[in-house]
């Protein structure tokens, strides 16, 4: 009798065994960053392999040991140019990329840009949009989601 449970290394690589079916869990940071009431939102290349030509809020993966708050503006920086500074946490959101079975947690931070001119390093543009000019956009549910909750939040704040 064969035991189900032993997998060789080559059916391994040839992601035939249990690998394949292995749970992976990443922790992303995104940054809702706003100049006089726009979003600055960046166009996913359509060479990425997930979500192609959507729109986004900039961030990104959370390195081993890497404290969120330095990973957010980090990303920011490495993906725009803009320094920023943190205002604090808005959203804790959780998401499912079903082609590679990863449960995402994504921590959305309100920030303040620091400097003027955002560059589309990572991007294939950047743009500042209302809250009106949202819809019209391609993104994904849950930035959907985190972009409503964040000009909320901003807009109470700017009411207060």
């Amino acid at each position: 009798m064969e035991n189900n449970w032993f997998f060789s290394v080559e059916t391994i690589k040839n992601n035939r065994g249990p690998t394949r079916y292995m749970k992976k869990q990443l922790i992303l940071v995104s940054g809702f960053i706003t100049k006089n009431k726009k979003l600055l939102l960046g166009k996913r290349p359509s060479s990425k392999k997930y979500f192609p030509n959507h729109y986004e809020m900039p961030g990104g993966k959370l390195e081993h040991g890497e404290n969120p708050e330095e990973c957010i503006k980090r990303e920011i920086l490495e993906e725009t140019g803009l320094k920023t500074e943190v205002v604090g946490v808005y959203r804790i959101g959780s998401t499912t990329i079903e082609e590679t079975n990863e449960h995402c947690i994504i921590i959305y931070y309100l920030l303040n840009p620091l400097n003027e001119t955002p560059k589309p390093l990572d991007y294939e543009e950047l743009k500042w949009v209302t809250e009106q000019e949202i819809e019209s956009l391609k993104t994904t549910e849950e930035q959907s989601e985190a972009i409503r909750e964040g000009f909320n939040k901003t807009n109470k704040h700017h009411n207060n």
